[in-house]
């Protein structure tokens, strides 16, 4: 049982980290959490505390190399993910960055360089919320330079609870249709403050 992680350590595998406890990163070295191969980085049951210094790389600490189809983080149904650091990094995911179907709490970070394997038809590269146990709140951090065919930094398919954005910035995401954030199916999404600009959509 592992409830916090502090040290420097590379995790290869289908799913790097499956928590269905409480699991803090707190601190960690620059590649304590740079995960490689396919599938899931961190599948979160429980609740997913980012304090510190935080890393999810797919695709290469420098970017350069081939995008993987590999998900950051998972949250599902039951699991609360709370980032946060100004410090902490989730980037170069070949298949979105986070993929929410529970409670995702952004107050900090950076999601970046995400991209969907098929940008002409998949939606959502920095994050999706989808399910009714979705919720998605954001007062700081940013999620830029992500891309995907609708909601290239934030999409909502069917989230079921109302969201609200009051900080952060959301900026230079590329899409076909509302590039920056696209609600499809949700019950509510409040926007009262933050940065959403320079973001580019073809239609």
């Amino acid at each position: 049982f592992i409830s916090s992680i502090t040290s420097s350590e590379a995790i290869s595998a289908n799913r790097g980290i499956v928590n269905k406890g409480t699991l803090t990163f707190t601190n960690t070295s620059e590649n304590a959490t740079d995960m490689y191969g396919t599938g899931t980085s961190i599948c979160n049951e429980g609740t997913l505390n980012i304090n510190g210094t935080f890393k999810i790389i797919t695709s290469g600490k420098d970017g350069t190399t081939t995008l993987q189809k590999r998900l950051g983080i998972q949250n599902t149904a039951t699991g609360v993910v709370n980032i946060n650091s100004s410090t902490a990094e989730i980037s170069y995911c070949g298949y979105r960055g986070i993929l929410n179907n529970g409670t995702l709490n952004m107050k900090g970070g950076k999601i970046h360089h995400c991209a969907v394997s098929d940008t002409t038809s998949e939606n959502g590269g920095g994050i999706v919320h989808s399910g009714d146990s979705s919720v998605f709140t954001m007062s700081g951090g940013s999620i830029y330079n992500n891309e995907a065919y609708k909601g290239a930094g934030v999409y909502f398919s069917t989230a079921g609870k109302a969201s609200k954005i009051t900080g952060g910035s959301i900026y230079n995401n590329t899409g076909s249709y509302g590039a920056g954030i696209t609600t499809y199916r949700t019950n509510g999404l409040t926007i009262s403050g933050g940065n959403i600009y320079k973001n580019s959509a073809s239609i």
